[in-house]
């Protein structure tokens, strides 16, 4: 199994980009706000944190990489 060395700050930032992907996608599933506004909010809030979260870890995956020498 391979690490990645990541800092408080990191883990932070990943965590508040799950929590906007998540709050998205139980806000667009919700019956409590009507439908118009749900819809459109929740799966914005869902696509940018999800796109927000893969990018953190496409980034920290490939900085991290090792190199062939």
């Amino acid at each position: 199994m391979k690490s990645y060395p990541v800092t408080l700050l990191q883990i932070g930032i990943l965590s508040s980009a799950r929590a906007i992907a998540a709050a998205g996608l139980a806000l667009a599933v919700s019956a409590r706000v009507a439908r118009e506004k749900r819809g459109p909010i929740g799966w914005s809030l869902f696509g940018v944190g999800s796109i927000l979260y893969l990018s953190l870890i496409a980034g920290l995956v490939l900085r991290n990489r090792e190199r062939p020498s």
